[in-house]
């Protein structure tokens, strides 16, 4: 499920909408990627990956990349890293 309060002009909040992805869907977008060119990752706020075009991925942790700490001290983002690979990280909470 994905879920964010929603506010009124005064900032206050009115309600909270909630929808649910199956993760067989965003797989089916992201299976045309070939994981050894480009790996996408979608993991939740807790950095558990839950979907990827890489499926070894699936329900492991990213807590303990270099770069977790990055991006969560910032909404959104973009910046390369590198280990053992280049990657570019593009982020956005």
């Amino acid at each position: 499920f994905l879920s964010r309060i929603i506010y009124d002009l005064s900032n206050s909040p009115l309600g909270v909408v909630s929808i649910e992805i199956k993760e067989d869907v965003i797989y089916s977008l992201l299976k045309g990627v070939e994981p050894s060119q480009q790996v996408i990752t979608i993991f939740d706020e807790n950095g558990r990956v839950i979907s990827s075009n890489d499926r070894n991925t699936l329900g492991s942790s990213i807590k303990n990349e270099n770069y977790y700490n990055k991006i969560t001290t910032a909404h959104s983002g973009i910046f390369d890293y590198r280990n053992i690979k280049d990657y570019k990280v593009i982020y956005n909470a």
